[in-house]
């Protein structure tokens, strides 16, 4: 008997979807003031824990100030590629409020990009491989 295997394409996400989930968690993050000084990131990794843990992914904090923890999130491989850390800060980058033409505004989406005017915090995301 006879069996031949197809070359299937995996299964495609709803990209849709996730992009409108990927701006709704990257929006509420925005809207925290994280801003350093003082540094109160807590709100932000609070956040990303509830997120992180509703998808069943393990996490951890590490903090030497309540107020700016450090959070750690792993999902486990099978070891066959190199493993891929994603590192981010969640401070924002204070800047002279003097120098700002308005005050921060609601988020605004255009054209698949998040604007907000008179913004005063930059994030970053670093990929490692």
């Amino acid at each position: 008997m006879g069996c031949s295997i197809v070359n299937a394409k995996p299964k495609q996400p709803g990209w849709k979807a996730v992009e409108d989930e990927t701006r709704q968690h990257f929006q509420a993050i925005l809207r925290m003031n994280t801003s350093d000084p003082p540094g109160t990131e807590a709100p932000v990794v609070d956040y990303l824990i509830s997120v992180l843990q509703k998808e069943g992914i393990d996490v951890q904090t590490f903090a030497l100030d309540p107020n700016r923890p450090n959070l750690v999130a792993r999902l486990k491989g099978t070891g066959k590629k190199r493993p891929l850390l994603i590192r981010a800060h969640t401070d924002m980058v204070n800047l002279d409020s003097t120098l700002c033409r308005t005050r921060p505004s609601p988020l605004r989406v255009k054209m698949a990009a998040c604007t907000a005017e008179g913004l005063w915090m930059i994030r970053t995301i670093q990929l490692r491989t």
